[in-house]
């Protein structure tokens, strides 16, 4: 898959302001079935449809992408994921297991996405929804419970992710940001329609830490 678009945050004195494309691509290798989806909508569960074990690398790059007009930059992203998904026993007799991990790295030449002051907003290890330059990791599991439960099927999870902030870039050393996510979805006709319950402590580079519960479904047609 490759792409070609606008570009990141065309804001006048926020960042971006070169106005050029971003240019995206991602290749994938399965090694056992094919991801029963197309390339560009892959997800992390297909809820034992197939046997998986996937391999992707992607990319982005633009020239003069972030930071603002008189410090600009050139942003350039990379990420490398796996997804491996087993139905055991014959037709998942006894559930399906999910392992899922991601390793990302963004680059932004050595300056902030977005100025600090820029509509007053406070210089702190942040961006006003701009780009941080860093390192992050994802790994996250799941079981599918065989068994219905009602309508549906119960499918428990965990979810570990961190984003480390570039060095000295955002404040002294490598801050970094971390949440742990435990929680089910209650999963009744795949992606289209599932509910989720999960419980989230989420703690910041500065400040204190805080916990959070969702409460959530999802529905497509």
């Amino acid at each position: 898959m490759a792409g070609i678009s606008k570009g990141h945050n065309w804001i006048d004195g926020g960042s971006g302001s070169g106005h050029n494309p971003l240019f995206a691509g991602r290749i994938e290798y399965n090694f056992f079935d094919p991801e029963p989806s197309p390339a560009y909508y892959t997800a992390s569960t297909y809820y034992g449809k197939a046997d998986i074990l996937a391999i992707g690398l992607a990319g982005q790059y633009q020239v003069n992408g972030v930071g603002p007009a008189l410090q600009k930059g050139d942003y350039k992203a990379w990420n490398v994921d796996g997804l491996f998904e087993k139905r055991i026993g014959t037709i998942a007799r006894y559930g399906v297991y999910t392992l899922e991990a991601a390793y990302y790295q963004y680059r932004t030449d050595g300056v902030r996405d977005i100025a600090p002051s820029f509509n007053n907003h406070k210089a702190d290890y942040g961006n006003i929804g701009g780009i941080n330059s860093g390192t992050a990791i994802l790994v996250s599991t799941a079981y599918l419970i065989p068994w219905h439960v009602g309508w549906g099927r119960i499918q428990p999870l965990l979810r570990y992710q961190q984003f480390r902030f570039a060095h000295h870039l955002y404040g002294p050393g490598n801050p970094k940001t971390r949440q742990f996510d435990a929680g089910a979805n209650y999963v009744m006709d795949g992606h289209n329609l599932r509910f989720t319950f999960d419980f989230a402590r989420y703690t910041p580079a500065s400040g204190t830490q805080s916990d959070a519960f969702l409460l959530g479904m999802q529905m497509q047609y």
